[in-house]
């Protein structure tokens, strides 16, 4: 119950599309880890690297803004 729980949770909260979640599982599978806490850890770690990405972009956008008022 608890795993199907946390299935639940990717597609319904997290909104992982079904894509997502295998590529995920195949990842953890390559690197011998078979629990689906480390599948959510890797889902997790992988989305918050996309808000970093969008952080980082925003502000190289707002340095080439800032650059050719100069």
């Amino acid at each position: 119950p608890l795993d199907l729980e946390m299935v639940n949770h990717w597609i319904y909260e997290d909104k992982f599309s079904l894509e997502q979640i295998k590529q995920a599982v195949l990842a953890c599978i390559k690197v011998k880890k078979l629990s689906l806490k480390y599948v959510d850890i890797f889902l997790n770690k992988k989305e918050e690297n996309k808000e970093i990405q969008k952080v980082e972009n925003l502000q190289e956008l707002f340095n080439n803004i800032y650059d050719k008022r100069k």
